[in-house]
């Protein structure tokens, strides 16, 4: 008796896929090997201004025109301490492994980190976590921290460059403690550092500057025409805080006026003796919610139209 076999041939290259396939399939992912049951794994990451809104922002923004803050580099910190604290237990100091996961048993947790630089044993920073879940199995969403200031003492550094077209001049460039008397000429600190991609390079640093908020101004002309710009600089405690700034020709537009105050950078006076030394100009008002009365005192700047 004979028996009909019906042969089917699968191409290699298909079989190989599959044999590939169910090997993959077979292997548990990488962040799991060594992990013992009941642990789940999270990632914290830490930053200024990393959880929302906080003090920085609300500075920051209670000062017009400034849209956001500038920070120290992180990598500027020498040690970093990560204290988790389970189910409102005793908060345990534990150092992530070499991919920067931390290993947690299952539960509800809150972590604070902390700062330091150089060998200084007290946190120049500082910031908790709100509660987060740890599932045993399971990789948890990155937990984000906000960092603040721990003691708003010592002193850090200021580093800048700008960039802006090359028939443009830099008027005034400040840094200034706010809610303070203290004040940097930074136009007179920096350097010129010749033309780059973007126009002349302008760029300085500044030591032995208080910690805290500070608030950063430049003033650009070209022509008859202004550009400028502001944000609030915050200090720490030896580090080094830098902005970089690039104007183009698109940026310079009418001559803002920025400060009620009688005189100085900002103010109507200064504004209405550029537009008599361009032969020309356009003056733009624009005052802080708290600030939108102009005081002139004497002797008054005096405009004249020509016919």
């Amino acid at each position: 008796m004979k028996s009909n076999i019906t042969r089917c041939a699968m191409p290699a290259a298909l079989l190989a896929a599959l044999i590939l396939g169910a090997c993959q399939n077979a292997v548990a992912p990488s962040n799991w090997s060594g992990v013992p049951a009941g642990k789940g794994l999270v990632r914290i990451e830490a930053g200024f201004g990393a959880a929302g809104a906080g003090g920085a922002n609300n500075v920051a923004n209670s000062v017009a025109g400034v849209s956001r803050t500038v920070f120290p580099s992180m990598t500027g910190f020498s040690r970093y301490q990560y204290l988790f604290a389970k189910d409102g237990e005793t908060a345990v100091d534990k150092p992530p492994d070499d991919s920067g996961l931390f290993e947690l048993e299952a539960g509800r947790y809150t972590v604070t980190v902390n700062t330091f630089v150089g060998e200084e044993t007290e946190p120049a920073t500082e910031g908790t976590s709100g509660e987060f879940a740890i599932t045993a199995g399971a990789e948890t969403p990155p937990v984000k921290v906000s960092l603040t200031v721990a003691v708003e003492t010592g002193e850090g550094a200021f580093s800048f460059t700008l960039s802006y077209p090359e028939d443009a001049e830099l008027e005034s460039f400040t840094l200034t403690r706010l809610a303070g008397e203290e004040s940097f000429e930074l136009a007179e600190l920096g350097q010129d550092e010749g033309i780059g991609m973007n126009g002349k390079i302008f760029s300085g640093a500044q030591g032995g500057i208080g910690a805290g908020y500070w608030l950063a101004w430049v003033s650009l002309y070209r022509d008859d025409l202004h550009a400028g710009k502001s944000e609030v600089a915050h200090i720490y405690d030896g580090l080094s805080t830098g902005l970089n700034w690039t104007f183009s020709e698109d940026d310079f537009t009418a001559i803002p006026v920025v400060s009620g105050a009688n005189e100085g950078p900002g103010t109507l006076r200064e504004a209405i003796e550029r537009v008599k030394a361009a032969g020309g100009g356009t003056i733009f008002i624009e005052l802080p919610e708290n600030g939108k009365v102009i005081t002139l005192t004497a002797p008054s700047p005096q405009l004249s139209r020509s016919k």
